[in-house]
C-alpha cells in the first residue's frame, strides 16, 4: 500500500474512531446501563494494566478482552465502545510507563482504532442476531451462536488490520507482511476472550444464569488471572534460573582455567576439559567422588594437605602441588570459593586452578641466570681486587731489590769503597738481582700456565735427589734462623714420572715458605711417605700457621693471607698457585692443613708411583 494511501487510511480510522467514541459516550450518558457495566469497567482497567507474557513468545495475554466483549454484548455497542476506549487508554499508559521512548501518536491511534473495531463488530453481531442488548433483551441460544462467531472474526480482523496498517506506515513496510509477522497470532487472545464471554452469553440465553450471576462470575476470572500470573512469574523465574545456571556451566566448561565444582558434601558435580587434563580424571568417573580424591593438592613446603581454603567464602590465589591420577606432580595456582543459595546456605564450592610448570621453569631459569650473573660479578670484582693487590705487591717486590741495587751502584760509582766494602756491595747486588730474577721467573711461569704453554720434561725421577737439591737451596736460611730441620726419608723411596727441575721448584717453594713463616728457633719436619699407589712428601712447621678464612684459597693465584704492603714477609701470592698447577700437571695433588694462626702448617704433595727404587740408606741433613 502506498505511503500516501496509508496515511489517508490511518487518518480516516482516527477520525472515525474519535467520532464513534464521542457518539457512544453521548449515548451512554443519555441511556445509562446500570452498575453492572461499571463492574466490567473496573475489571477491564485492572486486567488491561496487568498482562501475562510467556518467555520467548511475542504475545501478551490479557482477559480484558473478555470484559469489553461482554460489555458490548450485554449492554450494546456504545457500552462496548466506551469500555474498549478505556482499555486502550490503560494499555497505552502501561506501554508508556515501561518504554519512555513510546510514541504518543501511536497511543492516539490505539485509542481510536480499537473502539472503532469494537463498534463495527458489535453492530455486525446485533444485525445478525436481530436483537437488542442481551442484558435487557435475552435471546435464544441458536440465535446468538452464529452472530458470536461473526463478532469475534470481525473484531479480530478489523482490530489487527488497523494496527498492521499503522505499524507498516511507521516502518515503511508491506501491510500484509507486518500483519502476518506481528498480528496474525493475536487471534488466540481475542478469540479466547470472545469464547469466555460467549459461554457466559450462551448460558444467559439458555436461562442458566442471569446478568447478576454473570457479574458475580466475571470477578472470579480476574482472580484466576492473578493466580495464573503469579504461577507464570514463578515458573519464569525458575526458567531464568536454570538458563543462568546453564550459561554459567557453559562458561565454566569453555574457560582455559581448570574448574572443579562440588556440592555441599564435597562431592564432584562438574569438571571442565582443562580440569580433566590436569587431574587425569574423566568427568563421568569423577562425578560423585570426594574432591579430595579427584583433586589431591598438597602444600609445596610441608607436603601436607592444606584445608584452610575451605574455611572462607573466597580465598586468594595460592600455590600447591597437584598429584595427578597417575601420581605425577604438577605445580598449580589454586583459588577456591564457596557457593551459597539465596538463603545464604552453602550449596557447594568452585575450585579454579591452572598449571604453572612452565612459569616455574622460567622463574627457575631466570633465578639461575641471576645467580650466575651475581657469581660472575662477584668473581669479576674479586679478580679486580686481586689484580689490584697483585700489582701493588708486584710493585713493592720489584721496588725493594731495585732500591738496593740502585743504592749500592751509587756507592760503587763514587770509588771511595775499599775491597771489603766492594765485596759486600757485590754480594748485595747479587742477592737483589737473584730476587728480581726469581720474581720474573715466577711471572713467566704463571704466564705460561695461563696460556697453557708450560712444558714438562717428564722422566723417571728419584725423589731423594730432588729433595736433596731443594734442601741445599734453603739450608743457609735454615741455619741463619737456627731452625731445627728434621728429615724422615725411608730407604726404599719409589721413582716417579716427573720433571726433576719443576719438582725441585715445587719442593723449594714449599720449603722456602716453611722457613719464611717459621720464627727463629722453630722446627721444620720433612718426610717422604710411600703409599699403595702414590708417594707423599709432607713438609710441616710450627710457624705462624694459616687462618681458617684463608685456608680454602691458599692455592689461588694472587691470594695471600696478608695482602698489604706492610706485611712482615714478601711474596706475590703466585708461588703456591704454581705449585698446584705443577702438581696437577704431574698427575698429583697438593693440600694444606693448619690448626689456625700461630699453630703451624703442613703441606702434602702426592705423586703416582712409577717404579720401586733400590734399597739405599736414610737421608740426613744437618740442622
Amino acid at each position: 500500500m502506498h505511503a500516501t494511501i496509508q496515511r489517508a487510511v490511518i487518518l480516516a480510522i482516527q477520525i472515525s474512531g474519535a467520532l464513534v467514541v464521542l457518539l457512544s459516550t453521548i449515548e451512554l450518558i443519555r441511556h445509562p446501563v446500570g452498575s453492572a457495566w461499571f463492574v466490567l469497567v473496573g475489571l477491564t482497567v485492572v486486567t488491561a494494566w496487568s498482562t501475562l507474557r510467556m518467555r520467548n513468545v511475542q504475545i501478551s495475554f490479557s482477559i480484558s478482552d473478555t470484559f469489553t466483549i461482554a460489555a458490548a454484548l450485554l449492554f450494546g455497542p456504545a457500552a462496548g465502545t466506551v469500555i474498549t476506549t478505556l482499555e486502550a487508554v490503560v494499555i497505552s499508559l502501561r506501554i508508556a510507563h515501561g518504554n519512555k521512548s513510546a510514541r504518543w501518536a501511536r497511543a492516539v491511534f490505539n485509542v481510536t482504532a480499537g473502539p472503532l473495531a469494537m463498534w463495527l463488530a458489535a453492530h455486525v453481531f446485533y444485525a445478525l442476531a436481530q436483537t437488542g442488548p442481551l442484558a435487557s433483551q435475552p435471546a435464544r441460544v441458536r440465535e446468538v451462536v452464529g452472530p458470536l462467531a461473526a463478532f469475534a472474526g470481525a473484531f479480530f480482523a478489523l482490530n489487527s488490520s488497523f494496527m498492521a496498517i499503522a505499524v507498516a506506515h511507521e516502518r515503511k513496510a508491506d501491510v500484509a507482511a507486518v500483519w502476518r509477522e506481528h498480528f496474525s497470532s493475536l487471534w488466540l487472545t481475542q478469540f479466547g476472550g470472545a469464547s469466555i464471554a460467549g459461554v457466559l452469553i450462551l448460558m444467559n440465553a439458555a436461562r442458566v444464569v442471569d446478568v447478576t450471576t454473570i457479574m458475580l462470575i466475571l470477578p472470579l476470572l480476574f482472580v484466576l488471572h492473578l493466580t495464573y500470573k503469579g504461577a507464570l512469574a514463578r515458573a519464569q523465574e525458575q526458567v531464568e534460573h536454570y538458563a543462568k545456571v546453564a550459561s554459567y556451566e557453559a562458561a565454566l566448561r569453555s574457560t582455559a582455567d581448570a574448574v572443579l565444582v562440588t556440592d555441599c558434601d564435597g562431592l564432584v558435580t562438574l569438571m571442565n576439559p582443562a580440569a580433566e587434563r590436569l587431574t587425569g580424571w574423566i568427568e563421568r568417573e569423577a562425578c560423585g567422588r570426594p574432591a579430595t580424591e579427584v583433586f589431591p593438592a598438597i602444600d609445596p613446603t610441608t607436603r601436607a594437605p592444606d584445608d584452610r581454603a575451605a574455611l572462607s567464602d573466597a580465598t586468594g590465589i595460592r600455590e600447591y602441588i597437584l598429584i595427578r591420577r597417575d601420581r605425577a606432580e604438577y605445580p598449580i595456582e589454586h583459588m577456591q570459593a564457596r557457593v551459597r543459595d539465596r538463603a545464604g546456605a552453602v550449596i557447594g564450592t568452585i575450585k579454579t586452578f591452572r598449571d604453572i610448570s612452565q612459569r616455574k621453569a622460567i622463574e627457575a631459569e631466570r633465578e639461575a641466570l641471576l645467580d650466575s650473573e651475581r657469581r660472575a660479578r662477584a668473581t669479576a670484582d674479586a679478580a679486580n681486587r686481586l689484580k689490584d693487590e697483585f700489582l701493588t705487591t708486584l710493585s713493592h717486590e720489584l721496588r725493594t731489590p731495585a732500591t738496593g741495587i740502585l743504592g749500592w751502584v751509587r756507592l760503587l760509582k763514587t770509588g771511595r769503597m775499599d775491597e771489603a766494602q766492594s765485596r759486600q756491595a757485590l754480594d748485595a747486588l747479587d742477592r737483589s738481582a737473584r730476587a728480581q730474577a726469581t720474581i720474573l721467573d715466577d711471572l713467566l711461569d704463571m704466564s705460561r700456565i695461563v696460556r697453557g704453554t708450560l712444558s714438562l720434561d717428564l722422566r723417571p725421577t728419584d725423589l731423594r735427589e730432588v729433595l736433596t737439591g731443594a734442601m741445599e737451596t734453603v739450608q743457609p736460611a735454615v741455619m741463619s734462623k737456627n731452625i731445627e730441620f728434621r728429615v724422615d726419608v725411608p730407604s726404599d723411596v719409589p721413582f716417579v714420572h716427573a720433571d726433576p727441575d719443576r719438582l725441585r721448584q715445587v719442593l723449594w717453594n714449599l720449603l722456602s715458605n716453611a722457613v719464611k713463616f717459621t720464627d727463629d728457633g722453630g722446627a721444620i719436619r720433612v718426610a717422604i711417605v710411600p703409599e699403595q699407589s702414590h708417594v707423599a712428601i709432607e713438609i710441616a712447621d710450627n710457624g705462624r700457621g694459616i687462618d681458617p678464612e684463608s685456608l680454602p684459597f691458599i692455592f689461588d693465584r694472587f691470594r695471600q693471607g696478608d695482602g698489604s704492603t706492610t706485611r712482615s714477609h714478601g711474596g706475590m701470592g703466585i708461588g703456591l698457585a704454581i705449585v698446584r698447577h705443577l702438581m696437577e700437571s704431574h698427575g698429583g695433588t697438593v693440600s694444606a692443613a693448619s690448626e689456625g694462626s700461630g699453630r703451624g702448617s703442613r703441606f702434602t704433595i702426592r705423586l703416582p708411583v712409577l717404579v720401586a727404587a733400590p734399597h739405599r740408606g736414610r737421608l740426613h741433613v744437618a740442622s
